[in-house]
């Protein structure tokens, strides 16, 4: 190979990482940070916040025309959809399964006062449709089978909680009500008062595919801001 060769490979080389940089650079400039409540998000730099007037909670909505988030930062926003774990937790099926054991051994438990005193042990899938449940109520493990509601069971959530906080993200794909959704609760700072931790509810309604991508890596960027 000669020396005309190896320099001009040497000056393609350069260029493509120089290229390689400089378009990684572009990518980072193209995003900009938006503080909603405690939290700040990476939005393409198309969007633009826009701040509305709540009576209890600070609300508004972030858009670049196309895709538009609702949020709401107060002690009464909304937790979106039940995740499966939070559906198989409510308390009407702990006191079904508590009915179920008075018919089974003929006990006079009123399931309407004993269900706080059952927990959850495990559910396993029977079906699409249906979960076990395993209950535990003192001495006694309950058996209770249950049905998934259909728009449970078109909806993703994934639930992570950190440092004394909550962060559930869905995509629910029900005809009913469908969305991309953020719910973030500061479990550090409970007011007693109204018993309530204060908590963001982000939302984007009606998205098609490619849409939905975006929002999901949208809300997935949510950190807490710290001052």
């Amino acid at each position: 190979m000669t020396k005309t060769v190896i320099h001009i490979a040497i000056i393609l080389i350069t260029s493509i990482i120089t290229y390689s940089c400089n378009d990684n650079s572009n990518d980072s400039k193209s995003l900009n940070e938006i503080e909603i409540g405690e939290y700040s998000f990476q939005f393409p730099d198309d969007f633009k916040l826009i701040k509305e007037n709540g009576l209890d909670s600070h609300v508004g909505k972030v858009s670049n025309g196309k895709i538009e988030f609702h949020f709401d930062y107060g002690y009464y926003s909304n937790s979106l959809a039940n995740s499966k774990e939070e559906y198989v937790n409510k308390w009407i099926w702990k006191s079904n399964a508590l009915s179920q054991l008075n018919y089974s051994i003929g006990s006079n438990i009123n399931p309407y006062e004993e269900h706080k005193h059952v927990s959850l042990l495990r559910y396993s899938k029977i079906d699409s449709s249906h979960v076990r449940l395993i209950l535990k109520y003192k001495s006694d493990t309950l058996k209770y089978d249950l049905e998934l509601p259909y728009e449970i069971r078109l909806t993703q959530v994934e639930v992570d909680t950190t440092n004394g906080f909550v962060y559930k993200l869905v995509n629910s794909k029900s005809p009913k009500d469908k969305y991309v959704g953020l719910y973030a609760k500061n479990l550090n700072k409970f007011n007693k008062s109204i018993n309530s931790y204060p908590a963001l509810s982000i939302t984007a309604y009606e998205l098609d595919i490619k849409e939905t991508e975006i929002a999901l890596e949208i809300l997935r960027s949510c950190k807490l801001i710290k001052k």
